[in-house]
């Protein structure tokens, strides 16, 4: 016996209030993470400073949140992106949540509709098995009846 498809109810709608969910939760991310800094580095320690000041000039803010790296050769801070960058960000943060959560909408329709079409089509042919099945019943009992009508006049005694 093969396994039924069964599905039950609607694929969930495009929900504008859990796609602003999503969106708030990756701000927060955003936030509070390192993806709101840029990272300097420079192999000399004047480097450095000098760009750290130059990219102050543009709205940058040295964060005391990730520790400036003093290694020989290899220094380093980061610095928070300014305001108009950020919006920035984050507005093509938000698009990207929305693609992805319009795509993850598209791709459960899909699979409801495959699944929908797989229980119709598998209902169909319930439907037509047992028309056979019935058809092929009624056939027997005609052939029965004719074979026991052609008999009918033979009599075997016990």
């Amino acid at each position: 016996m093969t396994k039924k498809t069964t599905i039950a109810g609607f694929p969930s709608k495009f929900d504008k209030a859990v796609l602003e969910q999503r969106q708030a939760g990756y701000r927060n991310v955003y936030e509070n993470t390192d993806q709101c800094c840029t990272v300097v580095r420079e192999e000399l320690p004047y480097n450095l400073l000098a760009k750290v000041v130059e990219m102050s000039a543009e709205g940058y803010v040295l964060t005391s949140r990730y520790p400036i790296s003093t290694k020989p050769g290899d220094y380093s801070a980061f610095l928070i992106k300014p305001l108009s960058v950020k919006l920035e960000d984050l507005k093509a943060l938000d698009e990207k949540i929305r693609q992805q959560y319009a795509k993850k909408k598209k791709k459960e329709l899909v699979v409801y509709r495959q699944k929908l079409t797989q229980q119709l089509i598998e209902a169909d042919e319930e439907k037509e098995q047992k028309r056979i099945q019935a058809v092929k019943a009624k056939r027997l009992a005609d052939i029965q009846a004719e074979v026991d009508n052609a008999f009918k006049s033979v009599v075997i005694p016990d």
